[in-house]
């Protein structure tokens, strides 16, 4: 998919940016541009992430990942994404898609074979501190 000089120009501009809210800016502005470009949803969710603002950062992904469902750079980067969220059996799904359009790429594998450490429940944590 090939995008316009311009919008471009825009997700570049995005990316290099220091300044967070003026690199929002310019990825919401190439989004307006054109909706439909996924470079430009990747580079916002890349921006968000960044921020510290993993839940925006997993809708970009999905979206850039709904763009181009077979991208496994795209599906890779929403990986990551939901497991910096702790969402685990979505994360999971999505290794599932990694391996079966990848089989040779070590990511999906790897992150299917190592669990992530759970969190105590709060009861546990609450009542086994008396104990």
């Amino acid at each position: 998919m090939s995008a316009a000089p311009e919008i471009m120009d825009l997700v570049r501009r995005g990316l290099q940016e220091t300044d967070g809210a003026l690199a929002t800016r310019h990825l919401t502005g190439a989004l307006a541009l054109a909706p439909a470009e996924p470079m430009a949803w990747i580079a916002l969710g890349e921006r968000l992430a960044r921020q510290a603002d993993p839940r925006q950062a997993v809708i970009c992904h999905r979206r850039a990942a709904s763009l181009v469902p077979t991208d496994l750079d795209v599906l890779i980067r929403l990986v990551l994404a939901e497991r910096a969220l702790g969402r685990r059996w979505p994360a999971v799904r999505l290794c599932e898609r990694v391996v079966a359009l990848a089989p040779d790429r070590r990511e999906g594998h790897y992150w299917l074979a190592t669990p992530r450490p759970r969190r105590p429940c709060r009861r546990s944590a609450r009542h086994g501190a008396g104990r």
